[in-house]
Formats: C-alpha cells, sequence, structure tokens
C-alpha cells in the first residue's frame, strides 16, 4: 500500500488543486504560494490538523484568502474542535490579523490598545478639539503591579482621535460574562492584562470606520477566546523559542490537555 496518501498528503493535495480559487481570492500583497506555504507548514508541525475533515481545513484555508491573512500561528490560526462527527478544523483570526485589517482599510492611520499598571504615567481628557490621551510606561518597576485599566486607540485617516478606556471595575465585568471568565486555567485566570486589552479592543472597534468583514472577525476574536480553552486546541505553527523568550510568552500546564501558551492564544505582540 506504498502509494497510499497520508493524511497530512490527502489534505496538501486537496489544497493544492484548489489554488487557483485561493488566488482569486488573496489581495494583491499576498501570493498563493505564501498562503500554500503557511498551511503546509501547519499540517506538517501540527498534524491534528491532518486528522480533521480535508473540507473543513481547505474551507480554513479559504477564510484566511478571503480576509487576507496567513494562518501562521500570528495572524490567523487553525484550530481544531472535537464533535460528533470527528474532528473539524476552523479558522480563527488573531489580534494581530484583526489591527493589520484594520490598518489596510485605508481608513485608519494608526491603531494600538495597551494595559496600564500602577506607576504608569496616563491621561485621558476630551476637549472642543476631540479625544485625547497620553500614556508613558514606568520602565523602572519590578516585579508584580497592580493592574488600573486598558485603552485602546486609533487615529483616523482625517486625523480624529477614537479613544476607548476600560477601568478593571468594567474589564471585571466583562470578565465575569466570559465563558472561561471563572475558570482556573482559563485564559483570564492567566493572562488577565492580555484578555483586557482584547477586551478594550474590541469596544474601539465598534466605533471605527470598518468594512461589515473586518467587524465580523472581531467578533469572532471576542466569542472563540473563550470556547477554545473549554473544547478546543490551537494546531497553528508554533512560534520559535527565540520568539517565545522575546515575548516572554509562558507555557501552562492544564490537566489532560496540551500545553498552550499565551501566544497560540493572542498571537505574537504587535509591534505599534
Amino acid at each position: 500500500m506504498s502509494n497510499q496518501l497520508t493524511p497530512i498528503q490527502r489534505t496538501q493535495q486537496l489544497i493544492a488543486t484548489r489554488k487557483p480559487e485561493l488566488a482569486k481570492m488573496l489581495p494583491k500583497h499576498i501570493d498563493i504560494e505564501t498562503l500554500e506555504r503557511a498551511a503546509n507548514n501547519a499540517l506538517m508541525r501540527n498534524p491534528d490538523i491532518a486528522a480533521c475533515d480535508p473540507t473543513s481545513v481547505y474551507d480554513s484555508v479559504m477564510r484566511c484568502a478571503q480576509d487576507g491573512l496567513i494562518p501562521d500561528g500570528k495572524e490567523a490560526a487553525i484550530v481544531v474542535y472535537g464533535g460528533k462527527g470527528g474532528k473539524k478544523a476552523q479558522y480563527q483570526p488573531m489580534i494581530d490579523g484583526v489591527l493589520k485589517r484594520l490598518r489596510q482599510s485605508g481608513l485608519i492611520e494608526n491603531i494600538a490598545a495597551k494595559a496600564v499598571f500602577e506607576g504608569d504615567d496616563f491621561d485621558y481628557w476630551f476637549d472642543e478639539d476631540g479625544e485625547h490621551v497620553k500614556y508613558r510606561p514606568d520602565f523602572t518597576a519590578s516585579g508584580d503591579r497592580k493592574f488600573k485599566l486598558a485603552f485602546a486607540y486609533a487615529k483616523l485617516a482625517g486625523g480624529e482621535m477614537v479613544v476607548e478606556v476600560m477601568n478593571k471595575s468594567e474589564i471585571d465585568r466583562v470578565k465575569a460574562s466570559s465563558r472561561a471568565g471563572n475558570s482556573q486555567y482559563g485564559p483570564w485566570a492567566q493572562w488577565y492584562d492580555r484578555m483586557a486589552v482584547k477586551s478594550v479592543l474590541h469596544r474601539l472597534s465598534r466605533r471605527l470606520p470598518s468594512s461589515s468583514e473586518t467587524a465580523a472577525m472581531v467578533e469572532s476574536l471576542e466569542s472563540d477566546i473563550g470556547a477554545r480553552f473549554e473544547s478546543a486546541r490551537d494546531v497553528s505553527p508554533q512560534p520559535s523559542a527565540a520568539e517565545q523568550i522575546a515575548n516572554m510568552s509562558e507555557q501552562v500546564e492544564q490537566p489532560e490537555e496540551s500545553q498552550i501558551d499565551e501566544s497560540e492564544i493572542f498571537g505574537e505582540p504587535a509591534n505599534d
């Protein structure tokens, strides 16, 4: 049976035969080889994807092409869900990918979101000229610091600033409503500040002039992160050891589950 294809090869073959369709969906700045290479890397480095229904894997890659994102674990991810019908792959945009789409819309000049801790210099005000924000982190601080708030801002193409600020009480209300908010192994327990940043970015996105497709990506990002800690495993290519050290990503052991690190959930931090 030497001619029999492996699960990985069958899925790779399906993607290869549909490259012309995928190429038509991609934006001009991304070539089909880049997308195919990222999909193949995901399959080779994480065979769990190949155990999924091949059509669901192709559908995930197609969604990446439609959104102009690469499934590299930074811009987008392919996650695996188990169910009665067997394993299925699902496309998941990451925070960096959503920010990329917003920047590429031509309507937004710059966008960023940050967590503010005790000792940081932060101010927000509103006057006749619009919204303003000033942020200067305390680089001399050491050890754990008390979380104060999270903020996100976008500078529109016309120069207008749009700012959202959420204090700890507001963040905690979002946490309380999250499916994984009370789990000791969930994202809120492990990466509270990153989840806070995600929450304020989600609120900001509702005020931005963006396409319905980008809005749908933000909604997907909001709804799926908690669910992934209950029934999903991110099987997209993992960052290298050097990248993990540079970004201080930590792995957390969970009972009866594979290790999940911060970059799997949020992607690599964007260079804003």
